[in-house]
């Protein structure tokens, strides 16, 4: 007799005398795993890549941070992003943005769902399967 209890994530299987635990996986949608790869890039980007692009373009045209290195140049960029000072959010925004507004043009663009009027003269001719002809 095999009888199965769920308690939380954990399922317990009993096999007559022994039971066996084992810890049930979730399994994520490739949609939902796609688009949190992309948010940590782009957190990645607004929040390293931005910022170290910007400290390299000083150092080359201002030269030297007076604070000190890059590490320190970061650090400094990130209490002002936690302090919300508007230069820090107009370098980290953009590349979230960016992926925004992509993930709005497609939503926009994507196919409807048949809630749309089909004309009935196109829809008979539609389903007639024509073969090739040369």
């Amino acid at each position: 007799m095999t009888t199965r209890l769920r308690q939380g994530r954990l399922a317990v299987t009993m096999r007559g005398p022994r039971a066996v635990a084992r810890r049930e996986t979730m399994v994520m949608p490739k949609s939902v795993k796609r688009e949190l790869i992309w948010l940590g890039v782009a957190l990645f980007a607004g929040l390293v890549v931005f910022p170290l692009l910007v400290y390299g373009t000083g150092m080359l045209t201002l030269g030297p941070y007076s604070r000190g290195g890059a590490g320190h140049f970061l650090v400094d960029f990130l209490r002002s992003l936690v302090r919300l000072e508007w230069q820090a959010l107009t370098l980290a925004a953009p590349p979230i943005a960016l992926i925004l507004a992509w993930r709005v043009i497609r939503a926009l663009r994507a196919p409807s769902t048949g809630d749309e009027y089909v004309d009935p003269q196109v829809a008979r001719h539609a389903s007639v399967r024509r073969e090739p002809t040369l």
